[in-house]
């Protein structure tokens, strides 16, 4: 009964983390996202994720993706939720992670990396999930300016 409810607790569990990278833009409340080019689809943008290495909690495997694949670090403000789809035959859990962008350098994987306001990343994102993310986000990041502004 035991290696039941493990199990049963490891379907709940994520497999992956990801954030959604952004920064104020000019007038300090347009935020802006940044995705990168899909490692294996290029031409496909798409946000920092990655495997939890065994031993890293999601936040830990959140920030180490975005500095790998982005160049980007800076402070985990929100979590976005767990997505769960299927990809190559295998069921990929992922949970999101707000990163509020501090400091960008070059992607030490080499990846092309764009900056978008809301609107073009929800227009450019292939996918429902993405753009449902993009939505996310853009919520979380108005309630804290709206906070702000109290």
């Amino acid at each position: 009964m035991a290696g039941a409810q493990v199990g049963s607790r490891r379907r709940d569990l994520p497999t992956h983390a990801g954030v959604v990278p952004f920064r104020y833009g000019r007038r300090g409340d347009d935020p802006e996202f940044l995705v990168v080019e899909a490692s294996r689809h290029p031409g496909e943008w798409v946000f920092p994720k990655g495997h939890i290495e065994e031993g890293e909690t999601v936040e830990m495997a959140a920030a180490r993706e975005a500095a790998e694949e982005a160049g980007v670090s800076g402070d985990l403000i929100d979590d976005l939720g767990l997505d769960t789809f299927a990809a190559n035959g295998k069921l990929v859990r992922v949970r999101w992670h707000l990163l509020e962008v501090d400091s960008e350098h070059p992607s030490p994987e080499r990846r092309r990396k764009r900056w978008l306001s809301r609107a073009a990343a929800l227009a450019e994102s292939r996918f429902p999930e993405q753009r449902a993310l993009v939505e996310r986000a853009s919520a979380a990041i108005a309630l804290r300016i709206d906070g702000a502004k109290r």
